[in-house]
């Protein structure tokens, strides 16, 4: 697997969990926002079509993003999958281990924890090892 596409995989498999984040910090300022104008003195007149318009735009904004964060998880997980049964470099024990991981993951709802984990400890260490023979090999 070439370097480029192990960093693809890398971003793949954490980007979900910035996306996650942001939706939750936002969603929190967006009521914190809403609770403090509902609750203060204001008797400014909200025309409230630019508000439901505006209200809906971001509703669909961040269902878009969760939405794709879950199909990059759940990709990921498979793709994974595939990669623990075709890597014959892992013992069968460990295998079937991280096959039970990944589908415990899709099930239970870590599988951005797992996909991240299987990537550092399966997919990265490849890259690493081969390049640090390559400049063994120069040296």
């Amino acid at each position: 697997m070439s370097k480029s596409k192990k960093n693809l995989i890398g971003v793949l498999a954490i980007a979900p969990l910035g996306v996650m984040a942001f939706a939750v910090i936002f969603v929190i300022l967006f009521f914190v926002s809403a609770m403090g104008f509902l609750m203060s003195e204001n008797t400014i007149p909200i025309d409230p079509s630019e508000d439901g318009v505006a209200m809906f735009v971001v509703a669909i904004v961040m269902f878009g993003l969760i939405s794709l964060s879950a199909l990059i998880i759940y990709g990921l997980a498979i793709y994974f999958v595939i990669h623990s049964i075709q890597d014959k470099s892992i013992a069968e024990e460990t295998r079937i281990i991280w096959i039970a991981i990944h589908i415990a993951g899709l099930f239970m709802g870590f599988s951005a924890i797992s996909n991240i984990i299987y990537w550092v400890m399966r997919i990265r260490p490849e890259h690493y090892d081969q390049h640090s023979e390559n400049q063994i090999i120069l040296d």
